[in-house]
């Protein structure tokens, strides 16, 4: 097994359980200590749901043969669109010449659609997989608003073009972070293989896509100076880089590798004992 790869891509090495059969004396259902899918309900308001004649003969003679206490979780009806007309008032310093906009401004200076709009459009192209076609429609059947295929389209452009700016200023800001952990996997986009890059510092998280895995991509993230420390995996790719932290995971595979001596069992053993401490103290 090499010692970059993570154990759970070895097939080979878990156990073969084809055909096999759980015990009779077993025990079905949740585990102990198990929390069960029953989680708190904090009441928001109390309604009472009665009558005061039958609806059969009209009478208003009525007892309560029961009491049904009943807490559920609802959501509003959907809310009808509205269109506002704003008036976004740019300013200008008359002293120093300087031109903003008010801080408070959420209007969109580009196209009709309003920001919930295009938070909508997005959830429900990306993280629900829809297609532009049923994104449309579940729009007007939902929230009685009528947009085009093209329309969701627009939409997902200008919120992409909206977010170069924060993009390029989380790149600036992982260039200038004492410490970065650097990782990457393969990636399908449409059937080709790419590779997804993660950038991670105390406080940021940059993924980036590329068809391929070498320097290039570092370079064009972190620069060709970048003075912090890279935690990584051993890969050769990384060698220009100044600091180099091997990450835990794969230090701790390596150091087992080398176990078939007495030094390389005492350093693996030596090493175990840090990463626990370590776990233990955080």
């Amino acid at each position: 097994m090499q010692s970059n790869t993570p154990p759970s891509s070895n097939k080979h090495l878990k156990p073969y359980t084809k055909g096999k059969k759980s015990k009779s004396s077993s025990k079905r259902g949740a585990p102990k200590g198990h929390k069960g899918t029953t989680r708190k309900q904090n009441i928001d308001r109390h309604e009472v749901i009665d009558a005061d004649n039958c609806p059969r003969c009209g009478s208003d003679d009525l007892g309560d043969e029961k009491v049904l206490k009943r807490v559920v979780e609802e959501i509003p009806e959907p809310v009808i669109p509205e269109t506002v007309e704003n008036e976004v008032h740019k300013k200008v310093y008359l002293d120093c010449g300087h031109h903003f906009i008010p801080e408070h401004n959420t209007v969109p200076l580009k196209g009709k659609f309003g920001i919930n709009v295009m938070i909508l459009v997005i959830f429900i192209k990306f993280l629900l997989r829809g297609v532009l076609r049923k994104t449309a429609k579940f729009l007007r059947t939902g929230f009685a608003l009528n947009l085009t295929p093209a329309s969701v389209n627009a939409i997902v452009g200008r919120v992409a073009d909206a977010a170069c700016r924060e993009y390029d200023e989380l790149k600036e800001r992982i260039r200038k972070s004492s410490l970065v952990y650097v990782d990457e996997t393969s990636f399908s986009v449409l059937g080709k293989n790419q590779w997804v890059w993660i950038f991670r510092t105390l406080h940021e998280i940059l993924l980036v896509i590329r068809p391929f895995r070498g320097g290039p991509v570092l370079k064009e993230i972190l620069g060709t100076d970048y003075q912090g420390k890279v935690v990584y995996d051993c890969r050769r790719a990384y060698d220009f880089l100044g600091i180099l932290q091997r990450c835990w995971a794969h230090l701790l595979r390596k150091a087992e590798d080398l176990k078939e001596t007495l030094f390389g069992r005492h350093l693996y053993e030596k090493l175990l004992a840090m990463f626990k401490e370590i776990k233990r103290f955080i």
